[in-house]
């Protein structure tokens, strides 16, 4: 068929399975590092388990691809789309973490025969003078399916609970079985063979040095894949399902432009696209970190997919041209290579630079480098360079590249000391930091994993968008019956009403009843304030004899977020002080305890920068803060409508910009930081009189004016 119009009707079964393949897979991967991350999965843990799912995919490709040129698509992807609809099953019969890695290596598999060989197949129909117009149209379908994956996989998983995504994997993949069943079973990809066909010496170079580029492009996507969604939910908070829509923007960049991209790639040079494309979309992913709000994550994520849409036709053209089945499965192990080693990557630079940022701008790094063998190609055949100085302007290039990334990484905080031992996880919403001091790593190493864990199981406790846990159960029950809980949680819950009442209700756990819709604090205000009702600390009943809470209107729900993470803090800090730790700094996205024989010096962060406005010396003592900057959409030029809600109002607070609380336990620390930024200083100052005499605070006002009580450290009182 080459030259010819190909049958639509022999493409378009192969189309729709690989489009619905993808949906389901785009959902589960989605999904996937939230889900993990309620088990203390480290991003070590958690790059691995991504390198686990991308390696599957990189064994298989390049055999599935030449087996479909043998054989036929057909043979390949029926058994591929079964078991992708059958394995989810083994998840539910045996829910336990250990079953999710294995669903996802497996899918890996899956997905190493249903990409190359659907692609080769659409390759081979299409014929040589509308490849790129036919790989256009396939890879705008399932991009398609990327945008709409980690959608429905943030709305399957509002609730936190991995069943829902895992059923639609499983419909996604039937639908895909069916789909493939009508593929004609004598439809066949042709291997381009030797003679008039044959691949030029001069092809065989190129493709040689686009698998290196392709390589680094997927090692940015693979990074990008297990951390970005985390990255999304550190920056801006839940709910999951905006941070689905933000994930999939590159996918509809690429949705809505890969068709035009595909004619180009017939008319255009091929590597002048795949090039500029690649190049784009490492700028772009670099750039990632240094993002704060939805519209600029929004649009750094549009120039990712922009980058994409140039650059996979293109690509996917140039590998066809060795044989469809073979060229695309040879660069589907070239992209796994780099899906692999992305995640690896990216967990090592979360472990070593104790956060996310490096992550993204080390992958974008590497991935450019790999890219100079094709640019130095592209130089010697444009341009006319010899090989030699092409080379040499490519090399040139790089450190060009690398002296330019200097300043970000001279920048990053150091992480080693005598004696100190440092550890990143992802939990809470938040990067937690843990720094121990001992001798031994091997040991430090182990403890830390079960802080890690240990932070987990508490959080899992007192989330209250966790249905299983103690404070879902509550709210679940609210206005039906007492829920008996454990003497730990209903103890903080205790603690929780005490504070509200000594506050006057500054601090309020009920205001669960508004905040738990996502995205609450955007909500209309007439929305909120019809909460209002159900917003009453004093309605909650407690029974000490059974230890059961009782929420006696329907509707009433807990958020016990004030004064949690500080309680979490405070035990993982115990468990350490039992298991002989002698000092360490555990920081949960800025609620900080330092504990032990020694000084720590710790910082205070400018609301409206990055800057650090003071630094000062703790020992035994936490640091907690709150501010207006973590959850926040604006109205107007500098209006903020963010998630520290005024129960009085049901408005967002306005008194301050934000607060500091030091005291002997981060629980305090948390509680009084959230109270404090509601009343402001005066009314603040005192509270603390009255309640809290040896509490130190600090606010920072709207004007920048920073007010304190005369005993917190390095800032005048006034």
């Amino acid at each position: 068929m080459r030259g010819g119009a190909p049958g639509v009707g022999r493409i378009l079964p192969i189309m729709g399975g690989a489009f619905s393949a993808t949906l389901g897979v785009s959902a589960f991967v989605f999904a996937f590092p939230l889900i993990t991350s309620q088990d203390a999965l480290s991003g070590t843990g958690l790059g691995l388990a991504f390198s686990g799912f991308f390696l599957a995919r990189t064994l298989v490709a390049p055999a599935a691809g030449a087996y479909s040129d043998r054989r036929g698509p057909r043979r390949a992807l029926l058994p591929a789309a079964a078991a992708g609809a059958l394995l989810p099953f083994v998840y539910l019969l045996f829910p336990r973490l250990e079953m999710l890695y294995a669903v996802q290596f497996c899918l890996g598999l899956c997905g190493g025969v249903v990409k190359p060989v659907s692609a080769a197949a659409v390759a081979a129909l299409a014929g040589d003078k509308a490849r790129g117009s036919w790989l256009g149209r396939y890879n705008s379908l399932v991009n398609a399916a990327f945008f709409l994956g980690p959608v429905l996989g943030g709305l399957l998983y509002f609730h936190r609970q991995a069943a829902p995504v895992v059923l639609f994997l499983s419909g996604a993949m039937t639908l895909a079985f069916c789909c493939f069943f009508a593929v004609p079973k004598r439809t066949a990809v042709r291997r381009r063979k030797q003679g008039g066909g044959a691949v030029s010496r001069e092809d065989r170079r190129l493709l040689a040095r686009l698998f290196p580029a392709v390589a680094g492009r997927t090692l940015q996507i693979g990074c990008f894949m297990a951390f970005y969604p985390v990255l999304l939910s550190q920056r801006l908070g839940e709910p999951a399902v905006v941070s689905g829509l933000l994930f999939a923007v590159p996918s509809l960049a690429g949705c809505l432009g890969m068709t035009v991209s595909g004619r180009l790639a017939d008319t255009k040079d091929k590597t002048l696209l795949t090039l500029s494309g690649m190049a784009l979309s490492a700028f772009c992913t670099a750039l990632l970190p240094f993002c704060g709000s939805v519209a600029q994550f929004a649009l750094t994520g549009a120039g990712i997919g922009v980058g994409t849409l140039f650059s996979l036709p293109a690509a996917m053209s140039l590998a066809a041209g060795l044989g469809q089945g073979r060229g695309l499965g040879l660069m589907n192990a070239a992209a796994g290579i780099g899906f692999v080693c992305g995640p690896l990557l990216g967990g090592a630079c979360v472990r070593y630079f104790g956060g996310l940022n490096a992550a993204f701008v080390v992958t974008a790094l590497a991935g450019a480098v790999l890219f100079l063998p094709l640019l130095a190609l592209a130089l010697e055949r444009r341009l006319h360079y010899s090989p030699r100085a092409a080379a040499v302007l490519a090399v040139a290039a790089g450190l060009l590249l690398c002296v330019g990334t200097t300043p970000f990484f001279l920048k990053l905080p150091a992480v080693s000391g005598p004696g100190l031992h440092h550890y990143t996880t992802v939990d809470m919403g938040t990067v937690i930091r843990l720094t121990l001091v001992g001798d031994g790593t091997t040991q430090a190493d182990a403890l830390a994993q079960d802080a890690f864990e240990h932070i987990a199981k508490l959080r899992g406790e007192v989330d209250h968008r966790n249905e299983f846990g103690a404070v879902g159960r509550i709210n679940q029950a609210a206005g039906k019956r007492p829920v008996k809980v454990g003497p730990d949680v209903f103890g903080l819950i205790k603690r929780a009403l005490a504070h509200a009442e000594a506050t006057k209700g500054a601090l309020d756990p009920t205001i669960g009843a508004a905040t738990v819709a996502p995205m609450y604090f955007a909500r209309k205000k007439d929305v909120l304030r019809e909460k209002k009702h159900l917003v009453d600390y004093s309605l909650v009943r407690l029974d000490e004899a059974g230890h059961t809470v009782f929420l006696p209107r329907p509707g009433m729900a807990l958020d016990l977020g004030a004064v949690a993470k500080g309680w979490i803090v405070d035990e993982t800090v115990e468990y350490l002080r039992k298991q002989g730790v002698r000092a360490g700094l555990l920081d949960a996205g800025g609620d900080v305890y330092c504990f032990g024989d020694r000084d720590w010096r710790v910082g205070l962060r400018d609301p409206r920068g990055e800057r650090v406005l003071d630094a000062f010396a703790l020992r035994e003592q936490s640091m907690c803060g709150s501010g207006d900057y973590h959850r926040y959409v604006l109205e107007g030029e500098h209006a903020r409508r963010h998630h520290i809600l005024d129960p009085s109002s049901m408005d967002s607070a306005g008194a301050s910009t934000a607060t500091a609380v030091l005291a002997d336990k981060a629980e305090t620390a948390d509680a009084l930081s959230t109270a404090l930024f509601v009343l402001g200083p005066e009314k603040g100052m005192r509270l603390l009189a009255e309640h809290y005499p040896d509490i130190a605070a600090l606010w920072i006002l709207p004007d920048g004016v920073r007010r304190a009580t005369k005993n917190f450290p390095g800032v005048a009182a006034h």
